[in-house]
């Protein structure tokens, strides 16, 4: 199999990880947000913590290392405006995932200092950070699907 073949496979790869982390994470907090207990709240949140570091960024070394490499193989310039628009979008994800990793850290911390004590306002502390995050999370999905497009379509 050729050098550009394999770049693609594991540009694919980071795709389906990147894409399945954004919705695994979704659904995650989802289920933080429904649960009971303060101990499900915050193993589900360690969870995405996981899902990130195992996952999600992983995924976004395979997208961004093979597709530089594929798109210098490939022939493609500056000048193909969709590939301008993905990178400008994929340099949005990766700063989207690291302000989205701190917030939702944070919302570990708080939750793991919950389970040690009583907080008064714990929930409240605890849905001004998640207001912020699903922002982010919501955007990420969004413009993830718009990059995939982008890459798949090269409409412009």
């Amino acid at each position: 199999m050729s050098i550009y073949l394999w770049l693609k496979f594991f540009h694919m790869i980071g795709v389906v990880m990147m894409l399945g982390a954004t919705f695994c994470n979704g659904v995650v907090h989802f289920t933080a947000m429904k649960a009971r207990s303060k101990v499900d709240r915050f193993n589900s949140l360690n969870n995405i913590l996981t899902i990130n570091k195992l996952i999600m960024f992983p995924g976004f070394i395979l997208i961004i290392l093979p597709g530089t490499l594929l798109a210098y193989q490939a022939g493609f310039s500056s000048n193909d405006y969709w590939l301008l628009a993905s990178v400008v979008l994929t340099v949005v994800l990766v700063f989207e995932f690291i302000w989205g990793f701190k917030l939702e850290k944070k919302m570990e911390t708080l939750t793991e200092q919950y389970v040690m004590a009583e907080y008064e306002d714990y929930n409240e502390r605890y849905n001004r950070v998640l207001k912020q995050a699903m922002p982010i999370g919501s955007t990420a999905t969004v413009i993830s699907l718009i990059v995939v497009y982008l890459m798949l379509g090269k409409p412009f």
